[in-house]
Order: structure tokens, then C-alpha cells, then sequence
């Protein structure tokens, strides 16, 4: 029998069973380090690409919408070793609508399957254009779409993209590059890629990058988020259950921990193995990229492979994911999910904030609205972010935050009522471990002699009432005093979310 290809034991950490560097197997214990690339070898290379037959320069395909084109198919044994795009079309989120997608051994099911953004790294279908340069990716300027992931075959490989867009894919460049071998070493597994999306990511379960029954070891992931609310998206823990094992999962600390940064990414990188090359601020909207490749520390699976995460701490954010992942498998494999339709797979689909109601013909007073005006006798205050579960969350996700450290100090926030009237005055606070007892005066009268802040937990406060009162269309003042705290609380801090104001159609609702 032939021997062994090289190529493919070069490939081997990630495709077949660990063995040392080539270096180390040479039998001269004095060759120079790297002199495996030098090696004679003992294969051929073949290539499918976009290249114009007669000779001219229409080097690229057309892929009119619903249509779908072959880039390659070659024989086995042998091993893809090169992807490059490059791709022309006019269409919000194209990258999210040409799907790219690979068969092997003449399987009924692809093994690779996802959009052709995702894949490469650039979830986000499109809108910004992140160049940057892993092991196994490289995005380069001006959209070169590169993979260099060993893709073994042994006896057919098969590769496929569609437009599942609305208009033409004016130019759609490629190669792809392959080695021809005589033999398919024992033991190798197949690279399998599959795409999830949650939009939004749901409260209380973990987000699942892939599931796999047969046997092999994970690679990694590409993930791509898009955020629903304000603050810091990355809180959530990594959760790996290897053959069914719950007593041995792999549990991590945080999803920036996972992706190998620390204390948030704050700023782009890209390595060989981990990266964040997209960030933005940490704001409703905003869109994040991040990889993590296990090439040195692979995670061998005999029967089955959940691969998930947290969204948020114990997922209490729904931010919008979606991901590839990546892992080598024996076949056959399981069902992919199936592919969302191509404009479910677009981002963009942000909810607006949560705003308290206005009453009608009241009106809604935001804390973090009087800033502008707030005057303290000590301690700072500012607005701060802050996102709660549905029917707890903060109105505008933010409130007026103030931090005095004694009693007897005040907080003067003068407001604006526009038309006069009798009002049912109401007020949502927040609540905090290191939050304080409050007495609260509007104008020159106690309309809430003790509010106590404190809680185990950071949320706010149920509707608290502060009281009808006849007020003058114009300027008002409420005084927040601090008067002391409870044992449990660390501090004497005080939150408003936002004051309400109903116009009086029935009695009082005593207090």
C-alpha cells in the first residue's frame, strides 16, 4: 500500500490522531526546525475555480436569485486545502443569503452548511467589512474570503453555493484548491460546519452552537451578536457536555474567559486561534464578533457533543447570535437544524426600549432626564445603565444614580409639570445591596416619610404611590433625603427610574 500522504500528516493534529511535529519524526536528530516545509511530496494538486475557459478575463459567475452553482467536485481520496471568495452583489445582508454548502462521500446531508458570512467570520452579513487573519481564515482587504481548514474526503467531495437572495450575485470569484492522494489514512474524520442563529436569545436556556452524535473532537466557533439592551453582553458561561457526561462537563466563567480575553475584550485582535475582530460600544444595537479555535487543545468526543452558552449571567439577556461551528466528526452525522429563511437571518430586528407607560393625560418624568438640574449636598450622580427581566426592567434601560455615604445628606431634582391638575403621584425606584433609606419631599411637604433601597438583588422597584397632590402647571422640586440604612445594606445609595403622574379620577387608593 502507498504510504500515508504527507499532507495529511501535517493535518493530523486537527483531522486524525495527535502525533509529534514532522520535525520530530525526522531520523536526523540535527535537521533545522521547519524543515518540513522543504519535504518532497507525494501528491497532486488539483483546483475548481471561477477562471474564464476561452482564456479571457470574465473570470467570475453570475448566480441569479434561487439559483444555485457548483464550485467543485473532485474524486477521493483527497483533502481540500483552500477556499477563496471573493463576491460583487448589491443586497442588504448578501453575506447572510448565499449559503455556502459541502457534501462528503456522497452523503445525502451536507456536512457544511451555512451562510457564506457566517462561515468566514462576518455574521453580520455584510454592513461593516472586518478584515482580519486566524489559522484557519483570513478576511483581506477588499473582501477576499479565505479558509485554510483541512476538508479530507475519501471518495467524493462536493461543493455548493446558492443564492437565497432577492437580486443577482453580479460576481461571485473562486477558488477552490485540493490535494489528490492514493490513500485515506486511517482514522480521519470529516469537517463538518454548521450555522445557528436566535434571534432574540432566549431567557433561561443556553445558546446551542451544535450538536453531534459519532465520533470525533471539537473545533470551534465563529460568533457574531448583535445587541438588544444596553450594557455588557459577554457575562454568559461556556458549557460543553462531552458523551452525555453532565458529572464532567466543561463549565467555563464568563464568554469573554472562553473566547481567551479577560475583564471584557475593550479593544479588536485577531490570533492564530482566538480573536475579537469586531467590537463595539456596549449599547442596544451594537455588534460584536468574536472565534475560538481548540487547534492545540482539541475536545475529543466518543458518542456525542453538545457545544452551548450562556447568554448573559444564568441567561438573563436576549441579545441577537449567530454562530458557526466547527468539528470533526465520523460519519454519518445528525440532521442540521433546518436553515432559516434568508431574511429571518438578518440582523437589525432590535426592540425599542422599554418606556413606563404614560398615563393618559398624565405624564411620565424619566430620573435620568433631570441630570441637567439635579443638585446634591454630597455624593455624585449621573445616569446609569441598567436592563432588567421583562416586567422589571427599567424604563428607558437607565435611571438617576446617586451615591451619598452618610445620612443627612439631599438630592434636589426640580421638574416640570405642565398642565395643573390634581395628580396621583407614583415613583419606581431601584433597589441594591449597597442602596440606602431614603425620605422623599415634594416641594415643601414629606410625601414618603421612609423608602428603604435595599435587596439582595439588583431590580426595580414595584410601583411605590408618593400620594395625590394639587400641583401648579410649572416648576417643581422633589427632595430625596438619605436617613440612614439597614443592617444588610453595604451603603446609602439612591436610584429613580422615573416618576409618574396620573391625572385624580377617583378617590385615593389608601396607602
Amino acid at each position: 500500500m502507498r504510504r500515508a500522504p504527507l499532507l495529511l500528516l501535517l493535518l493530523a493534529p486537527l483531522a486524525c490522531r495527535t502525533e509529534p511535529p514532522l520535525e520530530m519524526r525526522l531520523p536526523a536528530p540535527d535537521y533545522p526546525p521547519g524543515l518540513g516545509l522543504a519535504r518532497l511530496r507525494d501528491y497532486e494538486t488539483v483546483r475548481a475555480s471561477s477562471s474564464d475557459p476561452s482564456g479571457g478575463n470574465a473570470d467570475a459567475r453570475r448566480i441569479e436569485p434561487g439559483e444555485e452553482i457548483e464550485l467543485a467536485r473532485f474524486e477521493g481520496p483527497g483533502c481540500i486545502t483552500h477556499l477563496w471568495f471573493t463576491i460583487a452583489m448589491n443586497e442588504e445582508g448578501y453575506l447572510k443569503k448565499l449559503v455556502l454548502r459541502a457534501w462528503w462521500d456522497g452523503e445525502e446531508s451536507p456536512s457544511i452548511e451555512a451562510p457564506i458570512g457566517d462561515f468566514f467570520g462576518l455574521g453580520h452579513g455584510g454592513d461593516k467589512r472586518t478584515f482580519y487573519s486566524s489559522a484557519f481564515f483570513a478576511v483581506a482587504p477588499q473582501l477576499g474570503l479565505n479558509c485554510f481548514l483541512p476538508m479530507p474526503f475519501a471518495e467524493s467531495a462536493r461543493l455548493t453555493v446558492r443564492n437565497e437572495g432577492k437580486t443577482r450575485c453580479n460576481a461571485f470569484y473562486f477558488y477552490v484548491d485540493a490535494a489528490r492522494m492514493g490513500a485515506f489514512p486511517e482514522e480521519t474524520a470529516y469537517l463538518h460546519a454548521q450555522y445557528r442563529q436566535r434571534f432574540p436569545c432566549k431567557l433561561g436556556e443556553d445558546y446551542v452552537f451544535a450538536e453531534a452524535a459519532g465520533r470525533g473532537h471539537l473545533l470551534g466557533v465563529h460568533l457574531a451578536v448583535e445587541q438588544t439592551a444596553h450594557g455588557w453582553w459577554g457575562e454568559g458561561d461556556d458549557r460543553i457536555l462531552v458523551d452525555g457526561n453532565e458529572a464532567g462537563a466543561l463549565l467555563g466563567t464568563g464568554t469573554e474567559d472562553y473566547f481567551c480575553g479577560a475583564w471584557n475584550f475593550r479593544d479588536v485582535f485577531s490570533s492564530p486561534y482566538l480573536g475579537s475582530p469586531r467590537l463595539e460600544e456596549e449599547r442596544r444595537g451594537c455588534r460584536h464578533a468574536v472565534y475560538r479555535f481548540h487547534a492545540t487543545d482539541p475536545i475529543p468526543f466518543r458518542s456525542s457533543l453538545r457545544y452551548a452558552c450562556e447568554h448573559g449571567h444564568g441567561n438573563d439577556r436576549s441579545d441577537n447570535w449567530s454562530s458557526v461551528a466547527f468539528w470533526y466528526q465520523t460519519e454519518p452525522h445528525l440532521p442540521f437544524p433546518p436553515l432559516p429563511p434568508a431574511e429571518e437571518r438578518l440582523f437589525g430586528a432590535v426592540p425599542p426600549p422599554f418606556v413606563e407607560p404614560t398615563p393618559e393625560g398624565g405624564a411620565v418624568i424619566e430620573g435620568e432626564s433631570l441630570l441637567p438640574g439635579a443638585r446634591a449636598t454630597a455624593g455624585g450622580i449621573a445616569e446609569q445603565t441598567l436592563v432588567g427581566p421583562p416586567g422589571r426592567n427599567w424604563s428607558g434601560e437607565g435611571h438617576l444614580w446617586w451615591t451619598p455615604a452618610r445620612s443627612g445628606e439631599r438630592l434636589t431634582l426640580p421638574f416640570q409639570v405642565p398642565t395643573a391638575g390634581t395628580y396621583d403621584l407614583a415613583a419606581y425606584f431601584t433597589l441594591a445591596d449597597d442602596y440606602g433609606k431614603v425620605a422623599v419631599h415634594l416641594d415643601e411637604g414629606v410625601v414618603l416619610p421612609s423608602w428603604d433601597g435595599h435587596s439582595r438583588n439588583l431590580i426595580r422597584s414595584e410601583k411605590v404611590s408618593l400620594g395625590r397632590r394639587d400641583l401648579a402647571a410649572g416648576r417643581h422640586a422633589l427632595v430625596v433625603e438619605a436617613v440612614g440604612k439597614n443592617e444588610r445594606s453595604a451603603g446609602y445609595m439612591f436610584g429613580l427610574d422615573c416618576l409618574a403622574l396620573s391625572p385624580a379620577s377617583a378617590p385615593p387608593a389608601p396607602r
